[in-house]
């Protein structure tokens, strides 16, 4: 970059390319989500190109033809190759995360690219509110979104560095929050979220409330991602050969839960548990879901235990017994990756029963 300057000709150039880049990831694979979570996925996109508060009623006219001009500039680029990123009168691969951030960090800019579940490419440009080392590992937070596309993804671990997204980190939670306040189905006293929510006293002044769960939510996924490279030292370079080879299949989804699983029994919850961090495991619950929670029932009963008899020691047993079978299970995975052949995502795609921890 020749200038800091977010105005300046070099950073708009940037910004635009980022953003094209984004808009051909969106353009080509926005199809793969269901209807109902694509409208969603608008909507907040929607919602951060134009400034609206997260609290902010949208104007659902204007949305509407907002989402038809995206659909019909997304037309003219499908199967439109991603553009190399220009900085200091050199291209780079837009895929060269190290070199580009070299480049930009100096500036308090940030830039990833990878790809998101089922394969999705995914591009982001902010600002860095704060960055520090910890564990080996470079910590960077960014607070102001330049480009982003569909994916919003609130952390990632690039190489020896994790990224966290402070206003996707806060839309993932609005979004829990809203979906809480509209379901009453779940009206369990032991609901991790509603707890926690009583706890950060929501009624009371929502957007503080919100500002102190979202930087719980942060220090959480920030152990979360330490996780993921602890687990990435024993795994590596494998794991991601296989993952990058998964496409979208439900093989793709076990894989993901089970190193999710990994990283959070070996850094995540030990940790939480070990601080006394009740607000922060409340939290942690509330995202307990999907996949995981279907191959971890051990760890939601030590869960609801603890609710009922307030004793952590199930949860501590868990923990323990999830290392060891998450790591077993992870080498598993790639034993059948490296010698199953062109039938390895059948066989891991029929592992899901087999591989409970109970």
């Amino acid at each position: 970059m020749c200038s800091g300057d977010t105005h300046s000709s070099d950073f708009s150039q940037l910004k635009l390319i980022v953003q094209k880049n984004c808009a051909i990831s969106d353009a080509n694979y926005a199809g793969n989500y269901a209807l109902c979570i694509y409208l969603l996925k608008m909507r907040e996109l929607f919602r951060s190109k134009h400034d609206y508060k997260l609290t902010d009623p949208l104007p659902q006219k204007e949305l509407g033809n907002w989402i038809s001009e995206q659909e019909k500039n997304w037309e003219s680029l499908e199967n439109t190759n991603f553009l190399p990123l220009i900085l200091n009168q050199q291209t780079f691969d837009p895929f060269d995360n190290h070199t580009i951030n070299t480049i930009l960090n100096p500036y308090d800019l940030v830039y990833s690219a990878g790809f998101g579940r089922f394969g999705k490419p995914s591009f982001f440009l902010g600002k860095i509110r704060k960055k520090y080392n910890q564990h080996n590992l470079t910590i960077i937070i960014s607070d102001i979104e330049y480009a982003r596309d569909l994916s919003d993804i609130p952390a990632s671990l690039l190489e020896h560095t994790i990224l966290i997204r402070e206003p996707s980190v806060r839309r993932v939670l609005w979004d829990k929050i809203e979906s809480t306040n509209w379901n009453k189905q779940n009206t369990s006293e032991h609901n991790p979220l509603k707890k926690a929510l009583a706890s950060y006293e929501f009624s009371d002044n929502a957007e503080h409330a919100l500002n102190n769960m979202t930087r719980t939510e942060i220090d959480t996924m920030i152990l979360h991602e330490q996780g993921e490279a602890l687990a990435g030292r024993q795994l590596e370079p494998e794991w991601a050969n296989m993952l990058n080879d998964a496409g979208r299949s439900k093989a793709e989804i076990i894989i993901r839960a089970v190193r999710d699983l990994l990283a959070d029994c070996l850094i995540t919850l030990p940790t939480l548990l070990e601080n006394h961090h009740t607000l922060a495991l409340y939290g942690y619950f509330s995202h307990f879901s999907g996949m995981r929670k279907t191959l971890f029932p051990m760890l939601d009963k030590a869960y609801q235990h603890w609710q009922t008899h307030n004793t952590l020691q199930p949860l501590n047993h868990a923990i323990s017994t999830g290392q060891k079978h998450w790591l077993n299970t992870a080498t598993q995975l790639l034993d059948i990756y490296q010698t199953q052949h062109s039938q390895w995502h059948k066989h891991i795609g029929n592992l899901e029963s087999t591989i409970i921890c109970h």
